[in-house]
């Protein structure tokens, strides 16, 4: 049986799109939440 790269490494490129667009929307309600107490 051989071993398909291919789909494992479909499903960690997804799973690193997911994260960095997680990512980015908590980086920035973060930067919201601190500018909204700073300021």
């Amino acid at each position: 049986m051989k071993y398909d790269y291919v789909k494992e490494a479909a499903v960690i490129m997804t799973a690193a799109i997911i994260f960095i667009c997680v990512g980015s929307i908590a980086v920035a309600l973060t930067a919201r939440f601190i500018k909204t107490f700073i300021l």
